[in-house]
């Protein structure tokens, strides 16, 4: 620490963070390797390598430590190291009840550990991390809040500290230098109420350090009043007011199980409130307090929770591979696997495991190993009825779509056990977005290669992936041969989604009409090279004409004969009946309309087919 006399730029602690090395401080000079950097005392000369330290220094340089008998030696010290102690005998000789039963003696006598929030001096040191964090996150810029109180628990434990020791050696007539510079914190009202928890715990200790067995200690009110200030702000805040000043005491609050419902019932109206709602909360850490909370088995947290993670992962979806490493989205899928939960409240689990697998390989590993797959086809029939909820319906297409995209085995064995089937029926659906989840998720059961192309079969082979040549493993994990599903199998089964989903063509949605056209093309690349052998075939043999009066005779002769091109590998074109817009060759007719209104215009080339244009 600093001399006795002048602090001088003695340092009382400074950290290193090699991590941070391309961190610029907050409160820095202009760039480059010079310069000096802003501190509450003062300026310090800033290296390059001072972008890597944080000081904490007792005093300016031209101010004098604080000599007093009711203090310690080393007050900015004693601050930073035991500062619970330090701020009750701060509270003790400037309270004017210490008369009255508050003294210094009894500090010592405060019985409990700080580890430990049941016992009084835990609480207190519950509420004082409550508090500087509370003072921290509403001052600081939120980078620099991130970078000091939430990315090393060291350095967030220094600078709760810290704070304090600003209090205190201001009190002393001493302004402590930090480098980065802090705004200055000691006036800020949160103190006022830790002053008055100090108050309420001291006033207990007497009774309590006598030894009388029918005394009990009384918890602190302060984190029920505070979740009572926040409740009170959520009744009139806005986006356009000052955001909640009490939402890092909520985060605390979400580690006692006797406030942990209220809390999160709180929460979740709060990140109901929008997207910059979601963006403060996890600002000030929500992440890792939720994410804990999925252990828990207690029933009546598991709609709120659902709630509050369906918020989180709307906006920020970089949390996917911590919910499959810490085993999370085992919980969504027994909430999902829940009859007893009504289905609106299972459609955010649905969300949640679908934006789980979103683009994610590791995920839908994972997923796919608990079961998923079958929960969500067992629950489909269900949500697809007249009393289903079609918003339910919607979501387990769509997670199951992401579930099985690009996963081959998944796919192989999803057209073991019939899932086509299964979701087909949701084609008829009377809801508009049902009916476009559906073809999605069966669009997603064509594999298409992420590098490959077209092999002979029309199947897309990894023409060199990590798992070397084109029989080997792909990105998903595919070993191809190992899943005991051939190409030929494949083609065949390809081809009866294709049926199920053509249909959609003419579908009076907009949106249904999109997702059949994606789903088709997905089709088209996957077979391309069928595709172009039948087309070429087709315009050799003159085929005739596919509309009115040989509509059927030529979509049948299209499809088998296209399966018996280069050894019968199958088409994947199905039935084109009803369709009155095809010419010859099975290309449109300029000018010619579909069954919805939707005009075609003739497009030139072999093979080549139009593209509806609505209007």
């Amino acid at each position: 620490s600093g001399g006795r006399t002048h602090g001088g730029a003695a340092a009382a602690a400074a950290v290193a963070e090699g991590a941070q090395s391309g961190v610029n401080n907050s409160g820095s000079g202009s760039g480059g390797g010079g310069g000096n950097d802003n501190t509450m005392g003062g300026t310090v000369p800033r290296s390059p390598s001072a972008q890597e330290c944080i000081l904490l220094a007792a005093c300016g340089a031209d101010e004098l430590l604080p000599q007093s008998a009711d203090l310690p030696a080393d007050v900015f010290s004693a601050c930073l190291t035991t500062p619970i102690k330090i701020a009750l005998q701060w509270f003790c000789s400037r309270s004017i009840l210490k008369g009255d039963g508050i003294s210094m003696d009894i500090i010592d006598k405060i019985p409990g550990q700080q580890n430990n929030r049941k016992t009084p001096l835990g609480e207190l040191n519950w509420i004082f991390t409550a508090i500087t964090d509370t003072i921290a996150w509403n001052v600081l810029p939120r980078p620099l809040f991130q970078r000091l109180f939430r990315q090393d628990l060291l350095v967030a434990s220094l600078f709760r500290n810290f704070l304090l020791a600003d209090r205190i050696m201001r009190a002393n007539n001493c302004t402590p230098i930090s480098c980065p510079m802090l705004p200055p914190t000691y006036q800020h009202s949160m103190w006022l109420a830790w002053d008055m928890a100090v108050e309420i715990c001291l006033l207990q200790m007497p009774a309590l350090v006598a030894g009388d067995s029918s005394v009990e200690f009384n918890p602190s009110p302060f984190f029920t009043e505070q979740l009572t200030a926040f409740e009170v702000w959520l009744e009139h805040g806005s986006e356009r007011k000052a955001p909640p000043e009490q939402l890092p005491i909520v985060l605390q609050v979400l580690l006692s199980q006797s406030h942990r419902l209220r809390a999160l019932v709180l929460l979740g109206r709060f990140l109901d409130m929008g997207e910059w709602a979601v963006d403060l909360a996890l600002s000030v850490g929500i992440f890792p307090y939720v994410l804990k909370l999925l252990q828990t088995t207690a029933p009546d947290l598991r709609q709120i929770l659902v709630f509050i993670w369906t918020k989180i992962l709307a906006l920020d979806r970089s949390c996917q591979l911590d919910l499959v490493k810490d085993g999370g989205h085992q919980y969504f899928v027994r909430f999902l696997d829940s009859p007893a939960v009504p289905a609106e409240e299972r459609a955010m689990a649905a969300f949640v495991l679908a934006t789980i697998t979103n683009d994610h390989v590791k995920g839908q590993a994972v997923v796919a190993s608990s079961g998923l797959m079958p929960i969500c086809l067992a629950h489909l029939p269900a949500a697809a009825s007249p009393a289903g909820s079609p918003l339910f319906a919607r979501w387990l297409c769509l997670c199951l779509c992401k579930l099985w995209g690009n996963f081959r085995g998944l796919q192989a064995e999803a057209f073991r056990g019939g899932a086509a089937e299964g979701v087909a029926p949701l084609l008829a659906h009377p809801t508009p977005d049902a009916r476009a989840a559906a073809v999605y998720a069966l669009g997603a059961l064509i594999y298409v290669s992420p590098w490959g192309s077209a092999d002979g079969s029309g199947n897309n082979t990894a023409a060199e992936g990590p798992g070397g040549g084109g029989g080997g493993a792909d990105v998903w994990g595919n070993a191809g041969e190992a899943e005991g599903f051939d190409d030929r199998e494949r083609a065949a089964a390809e081809r009866t989604v294709a049926c199920h989903i053509l249909p959609g063509v003419t579908d009076a949605s907009p949106l249904v009409r999109v997702e059949t056209a994606v789903a088709l093309g997905r089709l088209a690349y996957a077979h391309s090279t069928l595709f172009q052998s039948a087309a070429l075939w087709w315009r050799k043999h003159g085929g005739g004409r596919v509309g009115a009066g040989g509509g059927g005779e030529a979509s049948t002769s299209f499809s088998s004969r296209a399966g018996d091109h280069e050894g019968g590998g199958g088409s994947a074109v199905g039935s084109y009946e009803g369709s009155s817009s095809y010419g010859t060759y099975g290309r449109p007719t300029a000018g010619a309309q579909t069954q919805d209104g939707a005009h075609t215009q003739a497009v030139p080339g072999p093979g080549v087919y139009a593209v509806s244009q609505q209007g």
